[in-house]
């Protein structure tokens, strides 16, 4: 059928389309199979409509515009830059950040009154600019954080401190998400953080280090058996035995590292499986972060079982 509005074939990986002009009174747009069309009267966001064919006739409505939204993940890169600032100085440093990011719409209507205020002529780009923004606040937040533990902001971005920092910035945002209603990150990948100031890039997985830190000094909490994924970490009891390799590298016999650096886990503590996060790995253990412990340990790699 001539005429209709619908989304444009370049925009087939968009999570959100928008028409990029008013639509009039009387024209039909056609919502594809698998999306979801928002319709904004006058700024204000309508109830969604579903797959097929629909005619508008509002001539007391001067404004309509189209959102098409998918109803499944969608690819997005995020850039940008944020303050963070540092737990032992108080100095605000600038930190930048990129990643790759699979996001889905989980309320259509509340996503689009979120993006309603963008221009339309580069919509996409404004989009993707408003979630690093929000992405930035959850970086600044943790990034300071990690200050506590490093002494300075660089040294928190850079290794071997990033690494539990990028782990950390990956479990939050997936697990909790960004500060824009209706939006869901389903996956956080290929996450960097620097500093402005010249501090190289970290990627999410570098090598292990040379030596490992003491071994954690106090487990969580058991988890009912079978383990299943757990929706808060466990809290930290008192006086646990130590497990691992208390000074020195663990053994250096050849093994394959099956689980990568950033990999969520079960590993066995004195009996007990727990929730953590693969940082390390060198001959035939795993230096994991238990979550919400805040502390690592050497795992032998036969104690490790995937989450």
């Amino acid at each position: 059928m001539a005429g209709l509005i619908m989304r444009e074939s370049f925009a087939t990986q968009q999570l959100v389309y928008v028409h990029p002009d008013a639509v009039p009174t009387g024209s039909q747009l056609e919502v594809g199979g698998g999306e979801t069309l928002i319709l904004t009267f006058n700024g204000e966001p309508q109830d969604p409509m579903g797959p097929g064919v629909h005619s508008i006739f509002s001539p007391s409505y001067r404004v309509v515009h189209a959102y098409f939204v998918l109803g499944m993940a969608a690819p997005i890169a995020l850039e940008g830059n944020c303050d963070a600032r540092c737990a032992g100085t108080g100095a605000t440093e600038s930190v930048g950040f990129r990643a790759s990011a699979q996001i889905q719409a989980k309320n259509a209507k509340r996503l689009v009154e979120q993006l309603a205020e963008l221009p339309l002529d580069n919509f996409d780009k404004g989009m993707a600019a408003l979630i690093a923004q929000k992405l930035g606040e959850v970086v600044s937040g943790e990034v300071t954080a990690a200050s506590q533990r490093s002494g300075s902001i660089g040294e928190a971005v850079v290794d071997p401190a990033a690494r539990l920092l990028i782990a950390q910035l990956r479990t939050k945002v997936v697990n909790e998400g960004l500060p824009l209603p209706g939006l869901d990150i389903l996956e956080l990948d290929n996450l960097m953080v620097w500093t402005e100031g010249g501090a190289q890039p970290t990627a999410a997985a570098p090598q292990p280090m040379a030596a490992p830190p003491q071994p954690m000094a106090a487990a969580p909490q058991p988890m009912a058996a079978p383990p299943q994924p757990m929706a808060a970490p466990p809290q930290a009891t008192a006086a646990a035995p130590t497990k691992g390799p208390s000074t020195g590298a663990p053994p250096t016999a050849a093994a394959k590292q099956l689980y990568p650096n950033g990999t969520r886990v079960y590993a066995n503590w004195d009996g007990q499986w727990y929730s953590a996060i693969v940082v390390g790995f060198s001959g035939d253990q795993y230096e994991v972060d238990w979550e919400g412990n805040d502390a690592v340990a050497w795992v032998a790699a036969d104690q490790i079982r995937p989450a």
